[in-house]
C-alpha cells in the first residue's frame, strides 16, 4: 500500500534512485573486470608479435650481419619474458633506434623495407592495449569505491521507510 505522505514519498523516490545508482556500479564494476580480463589477452598477443615477427629476426640478422660490431650486437639482444611492462617497451624502443640507425642492413638481409614504421605501430598498439587496461583497472576501481557509499545510503532509507510504515500501521 503506497502512502501519498511526502516524506515516504520522497524516500522511496531516493530509494530507487540509489538502487539504480548501485545497479549501475554493480555493471561498472563487471564491465572494467572484463575489460580489463580481454586487454591483458590481447597485450601478450601484441608482446608476442612483436617478439616473433620483428625482435628474433633483428637478434638474428644483427648476429649474422653485423659480428664486427659488439655494441651494435649488444643492443641487439632479445627482452626477457620477465620484464615488466616499461622495461619491455624501454628496450623494444632502444633496439627500433638503433635498427633504424642502420635499416639498410636489416633490409638488405630480408627485413620489409617498412620495417621500421611496422614495428613503431605495433608497439603504439600495444601501449593502446596498455592504456585501455590502465581505464579498466580504473573503471573498476572506481565502482568498488563508490558501492559501499550507495549501500550505507541505501541503509539509510531502508531505515527511514521502516520507521515511516511503523508509524503508518500503528493507527
Amino acid at each position: 500500500h503506497p502512502s501519498e505522505v511526502p516524506g515516504y514519498v520522497d524516500a522511496v523516490r531516493q530509494f530507487e534512485e540509489r538502487l539504480t545508482r548501485l545497479d549501475l556500479l554493480a555493471t561498472q564494476q563487471e564491465s572494467g573486470n572484463q575489460q580489463a580480463q580481454g586487454s591483458v589477452g590481447q597485450k601478450d598477443v601484441v608482446r608476442g608479435r612483436i617478439e616473433e615477427d620483428y625482435l628474433q629476426h633483428l637478434v638474428r640478422i644483427a648476429r649474422a650481419a653485423l659480428p664486427s660490431d659488439p655494441g651494435f650486437r649488444a643492443a641487439f639482444r632479445m627482452p626477457s619474458p620477465r620484464l615488466n611492462r616499461a622495461e619491455f617497451v624501454a628496450r623494444v624502443r632502444a633496439m627500433l633506434a638503433a635498427a633504424a640507425n642502420r635499416q639498410q642492413v636489416f633490409i638488405a638481409e630480408g627485413m620489409a623495407e617498412t620495417f621500421v614504421a611496422d614495428l613503431e605501430a605495433l608497439l603504439a598498439e600495444y601501449l593502446g592495449v596498455m592504456e585501455q587496461q590502465v581505464l579498466a583497472a580504473a573503471q573498476r576501481v572506481g565502482a568498488v569505491a563508490e558501492l559501499p557509499e550507495v549501500a550505507k545510503e541505501l541503509m539509510g532509507l531502508v531505515r527511514r521507510l521502516d520507521g515511516i510504515n511503523r508509524k503508518r500501521w500503528q493507527k
